[in-house]
């Protein structure tokens, strides 16, 4: 019996001092990654701290820059026994995740599609999507902005609702306002303005949007419009080429007859510099002859030259009779 009873105090003993042990004192720890920024905010305090607002200015002052971070904790009890009880942390980490985020809306919403362009129509109610390409991010000096307005969301998931939200928005009012044409005359121009927009109105909500641009062009939701389309762009394209055919043939023709032109007037002066050229040489040769009559008849020796007076002047051999014909009249 006595055995017995000291067998149980002994279990009684180890159950009491399991009981008063209860679970140990580790306080946990958090690590921040690079591209986070982390807030420490107190889950505990007296009602005047917990009853302040906490805005953008408090959650600035709660930023810490450690990698590292140790929660306080205390004890709080679970039950009647003394190891009944846990320890729980007086602080909650927030962080927010400060990296790139690319999100592109494109195509129609078709299964395995889980985000399509933004649906907008023209004046003329022709429906079509608009493909996106969407790059944003939080800087760190707009960490504590970004929590207050987003608390414990993503930016993913800011872009995909609010964001996308605000761009279908401009989107729909800008493409509404103009027929299909116009709308893709100056889709660039709608592009540009839903940047500026955006970019303006989401900085004031801790996001800074790097780029928003076109993805995909328009897609109609009618496939006919398309292929309608197609057809006319095709056959403005094939009269396109045969206008800029025809003016290519025509200055072709105009090189040609200005080169003919050239070729007829050079030839002309070619005939022109030829006759011109056989006129001179028959004036040489007639001056050369002239000139050797009258050298001929400075150096006469008294007896009657080869030549007679015909007419009002000498003939020097220049009327085209013989030499021996004019020397025979002479001599009789």
């Amino acid at each position: 019996m006595k055995k017995i009873l000291s067998i149980l105090a002994i279990i009684g003993t180890a159950i009491l001092n399991s009981a008063c042990m209860g679970p140990p004192n580790v306080p946990p720890i958090q690590e921040i990654k690079p591209n986070e920024t982390a807030f420490v905010i107190p889950l505990e305090g007296d009602s005047t701290a917990q009853a302040q607002v906490q805005s953008v200015e408090y959650l600035k002052k709660k930023m810490v820059q450690a990698k590292r971070i140790t929660l306080p904790i205390r004890q709080r009890d679970t039950g009647r026994w003394p190891g009944d009880f846990e320890w729980i942390p007086t602080v909650r980490v927030i962080t927010v995740d400060r990296s790139l985020v690319t999100r592109q809306w494109s195509g129609m919403p078709i299964a395995g599609n889980a985000h399509p362009g933004i649906h907008v129509e023209s004046k003329e109610s022709v429906n079509f999507r608009v493909g996106f390409n969407v790059t944003a991010l939080v800087q760190e000096e707009d960490a504590a902005t970004y929590l207050y307005w987003h608390a414990g969301k993503q930016l993913s998931e800011i872009i995909d609702s609010n964001i996308r939200g605000f761009i279908q928005d401009i989107t729909a009012r800008e493409f509404g306002a103009l027929t299909l044409e116009q709308c893709k005359a100056d889709k660039n121009r709608i592009f540009a303005q839903v940047e500026k927009e955006s970019k303006e109105h989401f900085k004031a909500y801790g996001i800074t949007i790097i780029s928003i641009g076109n993805a995909g062009g328009l897609e109609y939701e009618d496939p006919t419009i398309q292929a309608n389309i197609n057809k006319t762009q095709n056959a403005q394209m094939d009269v396109q080429v045969a206008v800029q055919e025809k003016l290519a043939q025509v200055e072709r023709n105009l090189k040609a007859v200005a080169k003919a032109t050239a070729d007829r007037l050079a030839a002309e002066e070619f005939a022109k510099a030829k006759e011109a050229q056989m006129a001179k040489l028959e004036l040489d040769i007639k001056m050369t002859n002239a000139q050797a009559v009258l050298v001929a008849a400075t150096r006469w020796d008294g007896k009657t030259p080869g030549m007679v007076t015909q007419g009002s002047g000498f003939l020097f051999g220049l009327d085209g009779a013989p030499a021996s014909a004019t020397t025979k009249t002479a001599g009789k």
